[in-house]
């Protein structure tokens, strides 16, 4: 049986946006549908897991694996999911960059069929992409209504 190589999805954004506002919004584990334009619902159903729906009606469940505020840095793995893949962690950099932050949003992951480049693509263009430009005017979990 052939070794399947890992793949890894990466998007990544300059964001003219301080960021430990940034930080503020990816720590908020639950808070993901506040923020991204593809997910409908994000809800903790227990301790360091959510679980997520799409706009499209798919579901995922997430666990947090840890989060750090001093490398503004949160990594979780996909639970629950009908990815055709396995081993799957995800991460989320914030770092400050000149006026504002670059933010790169990735996951490593081995495919359990084909090369996994469609999924790579999937991950990368269609989730992460989107909601890495929807952390440019994403309210932070504490702003009030209609502020950012």
């Amino acid at each position: 049986m052939a070794t399947v190589e890992p793949v890894e999805a990466v998007a990544e954004a300059w964001i003219a946006r301080r960021a430990d506002e940034i930080w503020e919004i990816v720590a908020d584990f639950d808070g993901l549908a506040a923020w991204h334009p593809l997910i409908t619902s994000s809800d903790l159903v227990a301790g360091g897991v959510r679980e997520v729906r799409t706009e499209g009606g798919g579901r995922v469940t997430e666990e947090l694996v840890d989060s750090d505020p001093a490398t503004m840095t949160l990594r979780y793995r996909l639970g629950d999911h009908d990815f055709p893949l396995r081993d799957h962690l995800a991460r989320i950099t914030v770092e400050p960059e000149q006026e504002g932050a670059r933010v790169r949003w990735s996951a490593t992951f081995v495919p359990t069929e084909g090369d996994g480049e469609a999924m790579r693509k999937a991950f990368a263009e269609g989730t992460f992409a989107p909601g890495l430009q929807a952390l440019a005017t994403a309210r932070t979990p504490d702003a009030p209504e209609g502020t950012v």
